[in-house]
């Protein structure tokens, strides 16, 4: 290691041996240009090598990691209490933490906006509300993101009865087969 460290300096003070450290005369202005040189460039190699690993660890030290998106089409079916599959869809769109879109109901084919959409540390989490004959239905979403996957829990409230709750997973770019505004009243 003191070969090394000594081996740097020679080279940084442009040295060609140890024996030169010591050597007679000074050095002429071109010879101290090369010197200052070699030590800026070698102190900008450095920091260039430090400035690249901050800037690959930098998140992973200060507990960041890329913001989880989850806008686009999505698609999940759900089972109803008689055994029925429901196809059911939505189009997302992220802004920050907030969540916007439209809900496409494959019961009747009928669309909603969603509500108090979320996604917060790739928690995803929104609200549909629709009429059903006299009542009122509330679903609330809640999942979590994974790439092209939500996976979670919905709960399902018909007007004044205890909610029911089911396991929701829906899978991103599906063709969803609408975009227009929802059809709510």
């Amino acid at each position: 290691m003191k070969l090394l460290k000594k081996s740097i300096f020679m080279w940084m003070n442009g040295k060609e041996s140890h024996k030169d450290i010591h050597a007679g005369p000074s050095l002429s202005p071109l010879q101290r240009l090369e010197n200052s040189m070699r030590k800026m460039t070698a102190s900008v190699a450095t920091m260039a090598m430090l400035l690249m690993w901050l800037a690959r660890l930098g998140p992973a030290l200060a507990g960041d990691s890329p913001a989880a998106d989850a806008s686009g089409s999505w698609k999940w079916t759900i089972q109803t209490p008689d055994g029925n599959s429901i196809d059911m869809s939505a189009k997302f769109k992220q802004d920050g933490e907030k969540l916007t879109g439209v809900f496409l109901d494959g019961f009747d084919q009928k669309s909603f906006d969603i509500k108090d959409g979320k996604v917060k540390d790739g928690e995803v989490s929104f609200t549909v509300t629709r009429p059903f004959n006299d009542d009122t239905i509330t679903v609330n979403y809640d999942g979590k993101l994974s790439g092209d996957t939500i996976k979670g829990t919905l709960e399902v409230k018909f007007g004044d009865q205890d909610p029911m709750k089911n396991a929701w997973e829906a899978k991103r770019g599906a063709d969803v087969s609408t975009t227009e505004p929802a059809t709510q009243p």
